[in-house]
């Protein structure tokens, strides 16, 4: 399905919404309801998409300042963040081993980090920093979804060596078990689990309202050296830039959702009902017709060059 922008969509619904053209708010506020029906009612089964948490960012020649035991580096947009954990091997020169070893971050602003060493340097210095691309606090290590991930479904953690351990999601810390046990504690096997804790604090969105993502807690070996390939649930963005992009970008779905948006709207629903029916059906046949292509692509790969027609070839 070809790409759809917001400024797209507006031209090409506004007919079906108002007469005032699609610089008319409705139009607007029509196409952002429907968008978050796709993306929220549960009933697209496309709303899933692949996001990788990498467990690891380097940093190269970060320069190294003191003042005590109080070290800063400055780094041009580093992105690290409060409770950030950083490893720092060697140093030039390699005299000021006050520098090296794992340090938690104290405080950070958009180009520098600081945070506090076991010994006082003599000098300045600069080094090579691995971050940890997770986050730790007194509880231990978590990680934030952004914005536009509602839930990780599916992980798979990779390390350096591309061997890889497929983690558990649990929803709580305590489940629900039946036979009249009642909640209890989770019991982890293998390296490391997930355990959802609920959104974090918001944080703002380009259209100046809030969105919480979620927070997940690592639970076994902390994966320090690894990247986690996740499946995950798509959230709802407000859309607001004119080259913001629809997702779904079905045109024919979005021409029933807003026919159903306007049915709600005279409260005739079940009208409504109808038009969402259908703007689904076009959702979910178009993602049937990719995975088929998809199906069919393997099938001809795989006939193509299967064994015995290689060995006819020799």
């Amino acid at each position: 399905m070809a790409s759809l922008t917001y400024a797209q969509a507006q031209s090409l619904l506004a007919p079906f919404i108002t007469s005032q053209g699609s610089s008319d708010p409705a139009v607007g506020s029509a196409i952002n309801f429907v968008n978050e029906r796709f993306i929220t009612g549960g009933q697209w089964r496309g709303n899933r998409f692949i996001y990788t948490f990498n467990g690891q960012i380097t940093l190269n020649s970060v320069a190294l300042t003191h003042s005590g035991t109080t070290i800063t580096g400055t780094y041009a947009n580093h992105g690290l963040s409060v409770g950030t954990l950083i490893t720092i091997n060697s140093v030039t020169p390699s005299s000021q081993t006050a520098y090296t070893g794992t340090f938690q971050l104290t405080a950070v602003t958009t180009n520098t980090f600081t945070f506090t060493s076991v010994y006082t340097p003599t000098a300045n210095a600069t080094a090579t920093v691995v971050a940890s691309a997770f986050t730790s606090d007194s509880n231990g290590t978590y990680i934030d979804t952004p914005v536009g991930v509602d839930a990780i479904l599916r992980i798979i953690a990779v390390d350096t060596y591309q061997s890889g351990e497929i983690g558990t999601i649990m929803n709580d810390w305590f489940t629900f078990e039946e036979a009249g046990l009642g909640y209890l504690q989770q019991q982890y096997s293998g390296d490391f689990q997930l355990v959802r804790q609920g959104p974090s604090p918001a944080s703002a969105l380009p259209s100046g309202t809030t969105s919480d993502s979620q927070r997940y807690r690592l639970i076994g070996a902390y994966p320090e050296i690894r990247t986690m390939y996740c499946l995950v649930k798509r959230a709802y963005v407000p859309l607001v830039n004119p080259t913001d992009l629809l997702i779904p970008s079905n045109i024919n779905a979005y021409r029933y959702g807003v026919q159903a948006y306007n049915y709600e709207n005279i409260n005739e629903l079940e009208r409504a009902q109808v038009y969402w029916e259908l703007a689904y059906k076009c959702l979910n046949d178009a993602l049937e017709a990719y995975e088929q292509g998809v199906q069919d692509s393997v099938e001809i790969q795989w006939n193509a060059f299967r064994p015995s027609l290689v060995q006819n070839l020799i």
